[in-house]
């Protein structure tokens, strides 16, 4: 038997008005959210800065922080099925888990400090009881504390899915099929800094037919993620917020 389920959306908003207390705050915080909805964290001190930070990005992104983590680690399979097994394996396989748990503990005391903070606060927002988005109901996942390695996984998998790696392996299956020299001809000689370097030990493999046909089949759930038409973004502060008062 199928099963029947009701969805109210107003459940799933999170509460952006009154006073909250949290526990592991190091001081008072206020989030301000101006017209556009746009959060404006105001603290005593820069921890609680971090904090609020962090309580805020739960409340406008917590699934997508869970979606980061998720493809991160190679679990989003565990969410959409076998359709995510070729990205959880390429992502696997570049071994972000490690990298990531390398650099926290590379960091300084005062930058871990923050990390740490800041995912104290994406926490707070959960352990206060706040709704978690609708689609951890839709896809009965519960939620997992959110670490300073977690932190950093965001930003490995933004450079992993936003980088060249399409563009690289595209232009290599180029060079296979038209060959050196009319490749040389229609795409020009490569500028420094992008060409891969591999790790000490590292060896070039004899054949690259497997690794593209992986990548490409990763990137079929990707979406717009995987096109190499993409944009990026920009914001400017305002010199009322600025020590020499210059934007």
């Amino acid at each position: 038997m199928a099963e029947t389920r009701t969805f109210d959306p107003a459940a799933h908003v999170p509460r952006l008005d009154g006073s909250i207390e949290v526990s592991g705050l190091p001081a008072s915080v206020r989030i301000h959210r101006d017209d556009y909805g746009i959060p404006h964290v105001e603290a005593a001190d820069e921890a609680s800065a971090w904090f609020g930070m962090g309580y805020a990005c739960a409340q406008d992104r917590l699934w997508q922080l869970e979606w980061y983590r998720r493809r991160g680690r190679g679990r989003w399979s565990e969410v959409v099925g076998s359709s995510g097994l070729p990205g959880d394996r390429m992502f696997r396989r570049l071994r972000l888990v490690d990298a990531c748990r390398a650099d926290v503990e590379a960091m300084s005391a005062e930058t871990r400090a923050m990390f740490e903070t800041y995912a104290a606060g994406v926490n707070a927002y959960v352990d206060a009881g706040e709704p978690l988005p609708p689609e951890f109901g839709l896809t009965d996942l519960g939620w997992e504390p959110w670490t300073a390695e977690d932190c950093v996984m965001v930003f490995k998998v933004r450079h992993a899915i936003m980088g060249k790696r399409l563009l690289k392996l595209a232009r290599l299956e180029f060079l296979r099929l038209a060959g050196p020299e009319a490749y040389a001809t229609l795409e020009g000689i490569e500028p420094g800094g992008i060409n891969v370097i591999l790790p000490p030990g590292g060896t070039v493999p004899t054949s690259y037919a497997p690794t593209i046909e992986e990548v490409r089949a990763a990137a079929a759930d990707l979406g717009t993620l995987a096109s190499d038409e993409g944009g990026s973004n920009s914001w400017a502060v305002h010199g009322s917020h600025t020590t020499t008062g210059k934007p």
